[in-house]
C-alpha cells in the first residue's frame, strides 16, 4: 500500500494506490531491485518471489461474502434521480465571502464529495437544506424546509447551470413556495455571480424583481425590488437597499420614488425601514402620507406565521388616530383605533379586517371609523412580497 497527497480544486484528497504484482512482475523486480510506476513509486525494497513451495488456493473454495459483488437483494439506484457526475466541480470558488441567500454556490461549500449537501443551515428559521448537483448535466435541485410555525412549509428548487471553471455561476431554476395551508406560487429566476457580485432576476405571479449584491469580508450590500406591506399606492416594485451581516441579521431601507408612478400626484412619499435575523424576527418603521392632509407614522412586527402587528399615528386635517390591528396572509384580522378630533370627543372603533376590507363598530355610533390606512390598503399588499 502506497499513499500520496493530491491537491484537487483547493482540497487535499488522499489517494490509496494499491500495487498487486504477479509473479512475474515479482520476478522483475528481483532481478533490478526497483519498479516503475506512473505515480512514480520509488524502489520495491523487500519485493521477494513467492515461496513455490506453498499451495496455490483451491479454485473451488467459494469467495467469501465481502467479496465485493454487488447484493442482489438491494435495491437498484432511482431512475428518476440523477446521479451526480463522478468528478466533483471546481471547489475553490471565485468569491471567498458567500453567505447564505448565495444559492448553489454556497451549498456546495458545505458537500463533501463537490455534488450532494445535507446540512442545517445558518439560524432557527431554516432546519434543512437537502440537494444535489450533476455537474456533467448541469442541473441541480434542492429543497429547504422551516421551523415549525412558519407560513413557509418548504421551498423547492429544480434548474440548470451551475458553476464553470473560473468557480463563477450561472443559472436558471423554478422556485416552488409550499405555504404552511398547502397552497404554492412558482417563481422562475435567472442568477448569475461573477467573482463576488451576484445579478438575479424573478418573476411571479406578482409580478419581477431584480437584484443586484456584492460579497465582501464584512458582508452583503444589496440593491432590490419591493413591494411593502401597507403600500397604499401603485403595485409597481421599487428599489430597497440592504445589507447582510455575518451573523445573518439584515438592515434594508425603502423610499419610494416622487412623484409615484401610478399617477396619484397627492401623493407625498413613502419610507419604510427593516431590520430582521436569520431565526426569523422581522420588524420596521413606514411613514407615508399625502401632500398636507395625510401624515401616518407607524411599526410593525412579523411573526413566523407572517402576521403582521401593526401600531401607527395619523395625523389629518381634521382629527388625529392610533390604531392597533393585525393582519394575517390572508388580509384577515382585527383591531382597534382611537380617534382624537380637533373638535368634539375623543371616540374609539373596534375594528374587523375581512380579505383586506375593513369595517369597524364606533363608541360614537358613527360609521366609516376605520383608519385611513385600512382605508386605503390594497388587498394583497403581503401576498406581493416576494419570497
Amino acid at each position: 500500500m502506497v499513499e500520496s497527497s493530491v491537491t484537487i480544486g483547493g482540497r487535499d484528497t488522499m489517494r490509496k494506490l494499491r500495487f498487486v504484482m504477479v509473479a512475474g512482475v515479482l520476478a522483475l523486480a528481483a532481478c533490478t531491485g526497483e519498479v516503475s510506476t506512473d505515480a512514480d513509486a520509488g524502489p520495491l525494497l523487500d519485493a521477494a518471489p513467492p515461496d513455490a513451495s506453498e499451495p496455490m488456493p483451491d479454485a473451488s473454495e467459494p469467495l467469501p461474502d465481502d467479496a465485493g459483488l454487488p447484493d442482489a437483494a438491494e435495491p437498484m439506484p432511482d431512475a428518476a434521480e440523477p446521479t451526480p457526475d463522478a468528478s466533483p466541480p471546481p471547489q475553490v470558488l471565485s468569491c471567498d465571502h458567500l453567505l447564505p441567500g448565495a444559492g448553489l454556490s454556497y451549498h456546495l461549500l458545505h458537500s463533501a464529495d463537490g455534488s450532494t449537501w445535507d446540512y442545517d443551515p445558518q439560524g432557527a428559521l431554516s432546519t434543512r437544506s437537502v440537494g444535489w448537483y450533476d455537474a456533467s448535466a448541469s442541473t441541480f435541485a434542492w429543497e429547504e424546509t422551516y421551523a415549525p410555525g412558519h407560513w413557509r412549509a418548504s421551498t423547492q428548487i429544480v434548474g440548470t447551470g451551475g458553476i464553470d471553471a473560473s468557480g463563477d455561476e450561472a443559472v436558471s431554476y423554478t422556485m416552488t413556495v409550499l405555504d404552511a395551508q398547502g397552497a404554492t406560487t412558482m417563481w422562475s429566476v435567472t442568477q448569475t455571480r461573477a467573482d463576488c457580485t451576484v445579478t438575479r432576476q424573478m418573476s411571479g405571479p406578482v409580478g419581477a424583481y431584480d437584484h443586484v449584491g456584492t460579497y465582501e469580508a464584512a458582508g452583503y450590500t444589496y440593491a432590490e425590488d419591493r413591494v411593502p406591506f401597507l403600500w397604499v399606492g401603485d403595485v409597481k416594485p421599487h428599489q430597497a437597499t440592504g445589507f447582510q451581516a455575518l451573523d445573518g441579521t439584515f438592515t434594508e431601507t425603502f423610499t419610494a420614488p416622487l412623484p409615484p408612478e401610478d399617477g396619484l400626484e397627492w401623493w407625498s412619499g413613502y419610507t419604510t425601514n427593516l431590520t430582521g435575523n436569520a431565526d426569523g424576527a422581522l420588524s420596521g418603521t413606514f411613514g407615508l402620507g399625502t401632500e398636507g392632509d395625510v401624515s401616518v407614522l407607524g411599526s410593525f412586527s412579523v411573526s413566523l406565521d407572517g402576521t403582521h402587528q401593526v401600531t401607527c399615528q395619523g395625523d389629518y386635517s381634521d382629527l388625529n388616530d392610533e390604531a392597533s390591528f393585525a393582519l394575517d396572509r390572508g388580509d384577515n384580522g382585527t383591531g382597534t383605533v382611537k380617534y382624537f378630533p380637533f373638535s368634539g370627543a375623543d371616540f374609539d372603533c373596534a375594528l374587523t379586517i375581512a380579505g383586506g376590507v375593513c369595517s369597524a363598530v364606533c363608541s360614537n355610533g358613527k360609521p366609516n371609523g376605520c383608519p385611513w390606512i385600512l382605508r386605503n390598503y390594497r388587498p394583497g399588499a403581503i401576498l406581493r412580497e416576494r419570497p
